[in-house]
């Protein structure tokens, strides 16, 4: 990750590339073709956004900017090979230090050059400002805004519960929460070994915003052990409001993924976590809403940590990052927030990014960027089904979950909170057990299956009007992804002669998230004329013509077992097919699995046998075809 905090600008030297470098962004520009530039807007200049944004720097002396470049982009996961990848990364670069080169006789200061989206993050004055919007190369530029928080009988009600005894416990998934930082010693995080994997931290001191760093040791980024860690010492006690504020990480962080071994259990109690701290403590009734402190996270800190999500992308299984955050009013997708290229590099690569829809009521409406198209946004309900008061919806809202009044860790105990805030991190959780159910499932594939096994549920609030949103019910969304029991028939041969002994192995999978007891196959016989019961192997059995196998074993999610019989084929059996048909059901499932196999016997004529066989040959030849929505019941 390229992060450079208030640094000067100095002249680029792109050259240090050399031939290499110009020949990467060739093939990248060749390979893509068509591929789309963002699209030019209307002069900034005269715009109300900028406008506003020249005179904040005229009154304060300087504004926080997210700086879009014009340049070919696609999310790496969608790119062909790691050369591509490479050029696109180089091409981000040299656009970046094109536009530094530009303003490097201004007053401007580099907040972040991002690695893997073609952003810059500025500080600058109103001259530079005015220089930066004339740029060719700029698409876009947005305030970097600073936003606060989206402020034990949870689990059960979307069935995590019944999930976890499905053995999918989040356990081999990681999860990473965007928040205040997590209270890395809690038992919640600790109990049986730490599960915090990673952690960074990404804090600004800025005089203009009146905001301060409360990364440990007054830096403003870290990714070193302890830099997760919750704000509440860094802002101390004398910032009453803040120091409340910082225990918001540790809440989401143990809904998400949290076990004390006690009262303490969240979603997927045995994955990983990434603690990323994201805010900084502000000292501004403007920026406080009246109070004298708080806590909040600028936009350019979200997209670092964004960005250090997607680093760790094959350091560890992410299944979900968590941002319990956000602020603003949009009636449709935002998408031209700076943060959806981030979102969209992760959703390219299986990450999915769970984002609060935020507090203040709306009925037909977001907050941001959980409005953002590609993120994964999340409304909230109480225990009982009903949309939380608080909780804003709209027709674009994806999914909803339990969030009035949730009990869980806070730094040093354990309390109750609620929000979109508590309803996301249900999400983050529940999406870790799915990932572990479906570890080749896209972001478009988890989230058609949370949709399709959701709870309905209508917006009965005064003035609500949107009906039949998505409550998540996790063991729904994991069995309305896989295909339930399947059943296959193999022969042990494929070429016979009369007398010969033919296998006919049989095999059942458990393709769902619910344990299958007491699993029986049956079939009935084969055509008395062409085969014999030679042997039943196993505890099969023939019960009224049919062949019957009782495993009485649990057979649990992902497991198999394989059971056969054996016949013999007849000296005089008549040439042609028989078809043979074999049923897996079992007591804890409606559904039931078929699975044919077609015998074919062709004779052959000329080729003499002694013995008093007729002459001729039999072959064999099985062919399985499986069922899908064979009910029998």
């Amino acid at each position: 990750m390229k992060l450079a905090k208030y640094h000067s600008i100095t002249p680029s030297v792109f050259w240090r590339y050399g031939l290499a470098w110009f020949m990467l962004v060739l093939f990248i520009l060749l390979a893509w073709g068509t591929a789309v530039s963002v699209q030019a807007s209307v002069p900034r200049q005269q715009s109300d956004s900028f406008s506003q944004l020249t005179a904040q720097a005229e009154q304060a002396g300087t504004v926080r900017v997210l700086v879009q470049l014009d340049m070919p982009f696609r999310p790496a996961g969608g790119l062909d090979d790691e050369q591509v990848v490479q050029a696109q990364q180089l091409e981000i670069d040299s656009v970046q230090e094109n536009v530094l080169d530009e303003l490097a006789d201004t007053n401007t200061a580099v907040i972040a050059a991002f690695e893997y989206i073609p952003y810059l993050a500025l500080e600058l004055d109103a001259a530079a400002l005015e220089t930066l919007a004339s740029l060719p190369q700029v698409v876009a530029i947005e305030e970097d805004i600073p936003v606060p928080p989206a402020l034990s009988s949870s689990v059960p009600v979307i069935g995590a519960d019944q999930a976890w005894a499905s053995g999918y416990t989040g356990a081999g998934q990681t999860v990473a929460i965007l928040d205040t930082g997590v209270d890395t010693g809690h038992a919640a995080f600790t109990t049986g070994g730490s599960r915090i994997v990673s952690q960074a931290c990404y804090s600004t001191t800025n005089g203009a915003y009146s905001s301060t760093t409360v990364c440990p040791g007054g830096v403003e980024f870290s990714t070193a052990v302890g830099s997760g860690v919750d704000c509440t010492d860094a802002v101390g006690p004398s910032n009453s409001k803040a120091q409340s504020d910082c225990s918001h990480g540790t809440h989401v962080a143990s809904i998400a993924a949290g076990d004390d071994g006690g009262s303490i259990v969240g979603v997927a109690p045995e994955a990983n976590i990434i603690a990323i701290q994201i805010f900084s403590l502000f000292n501004s009734t403007s920026y406080c809403g009246g109070y004298s402190n708080c806590v909040l996270t600028f936009t350019s800190d979200q997209i670092l940590a964004l960005e250090r999500v997607y680093e760790l992308r094959d350091t560890y299984n992410i299944a979900s990052v968590n941002m319990s955050l956000g602020g603003g009013q949009y009636f449709s997708a935002c998408d031209s927030d700076s943060r959806k290229a981030a979102i969209d590099n992760l959703r390219s690569v299986g990450i999915a990014t769970i984002i609060a829809s935020g507090n203040n009521g709306y009925r037909d409406s977001l907050s941001a960027p959980g409005c953002i198209s590609s993120a994964i946004s999340v409304g909230a309900t109480d225990d009982a089904d009903n949309i939380a008061s608080f909780s804003n919806v709209a027709p674009f809202l994806d999914l909803l979950a339990p969030g009035v009044s949730i009990y869980a860790a806070v730094p040093g105990g354990a309390g109750t909170k609620q929000g979109t805030s508590m309803a996301t991190p249900h999400v983050t959780g529940a999406w870790a057990l799915f990932k572990q159910a479906v570890p080749g499932a896209s972001v478009d594939e988890a989230l058609a299956a949370f949709q399709a096994g959701a709870v309905l549920v209508d917006d009965n609030r005064t003035s609500g009007v949107e009906t039949d949103l998505a409550r998540i019910q996790v063991p729904n969304a994991i069995n309305s992804y896989v295909t339930g029991l399947t059943i296959s028939a193999t022969a042990s041969e494929e070429f016979l002669l009369p007398g010969d002994l033919v296998t006919l192995a049989l095999e059942v999978s458990n393709d769902t998230g619910t344990a299958a007891s007491q699993v029986v196959l049956t079939a009935p016989q084969l055509d008395a004329l062409t085969l014999q019961m030679g042997s039943l192997s196993g505890d099969a059995a023939v019960v009224n013509n049919e062949i019957v196998w009782t495993t009485g074993q649990t057979l649990n999610p992902g497991q198999s077992l394989s059971r056969s019989v054996t016949f013999v084929v007849k000296a005089n059996a008549t040439a042609g097919a028989t078809t043979f048909t074999a049923t897996a059901e079992s007591s804890t499932m409606d559904e039931a699995r078929q699975a044919t196999a077609v015998l074919n016997i062709n004779e052959v004529v000329g080729c003499g046998f002694s013995d008093g066989f007729e002459s001729g040959t039999l072959s064999t030849a099985w062919e399985t075809a499986v069922t899908e929505e064979g009910r029998v019941r």
